[in-house]
């Protein structure tokens, strides 16, 4: 059912009894031809009524839908703008994203990040409540742990790999989980401590199947 203003329901009212009209016309038969609505003026002005109410409401109309439509566009634009991960300097960047979780004030964590911020990276870090289930959610034991786990363009990266041995990963592309260095080696890229000589360590590719291989030693 279509519900239409008073104005609306005059113009229908007088065109429907405009149409049930059937006095006779002797100039021509047809009521609908041209020179009917000439000869009638009061018939012309009503019709004329109805054709410039209507024109009114198709613009109305027009202009509403044009407002919806840009409300819309301009709703969905700020969405995408404001979703996580889709900040403007992600946007506007050609870095690699690296998405670090990690434990809430995790210092190590965030000196790693800087590391990876000087080459071609943008991170976001990620405090999480149990860092551990994202662990394995990932792929990653007891045994390879370290204090924060970063997804890097497909690739798993746990703990303080260095930013050249995550390049060389992302360029060889190797059918794997992705790269660890377990514990928190002194040294390692975010764990530089003053007046401590470096441990040795080893960066460890990790496959699919668990099973680990040496990736690079430092």
């Amino acid at each position: 059912m279509v519900f239409l203003p008073d104005r609306s329901r005059e113009f229908v009212t007088k065109f429907s009894d405009f149409l049930k009209d059937d006095s006779p016309n002797q100039n021509t038969p047809n009521k609908f031809s041209y020179l009917v609505i000439k000869q009638n003026s009061e018939k012309k002005v009503i019709l004329n009524e109805i054709l410039d109410h209507i024109s009114k409401q198709t613009i109305i109309m027009s202009n509403k839908k044009i407002l919806t439509y840009g409300l819309l566009f301009t709703a969905g634009v700020a969405l995408f703008l404001f979703w996580p991960g889709n900040s403007t300097s992600n946007m506007l960047s050609n870095n690699t994203e690296v998405v670090m979780y990690k434990n809430e004030g995790c210092q190590c964590c965030t000196k790693w990040g800087d590391h990876m911020q000087e080459g071609e990276f943008a991170v976001e870090e990620v405090p999480v409540p149990v860092l551990m289930q994202v662990k394995r959610d990932n792929g990653i034991t007891r045994e390879l742990a370290s204090c924060h786990t970063a997804i890097i363009d497909g690739y798993v990266v746990e703990g303080h790999v260095p930013r050249e041995d995550v390049e060389r990963l992302l360029s060889e592309r190797p059918d794997a989980i992705g790269l660890a260095v377990p514990g928190m080696p002194t040294g390692s890229p975010g764990m530089e401590i003053p007046g401590r000589a470096p441990d040795s360590y080893d960066v460890l590719l990790v496959n699919k199947d668990g099973s680990t291989s040496v990736f690079a030693s430092h």
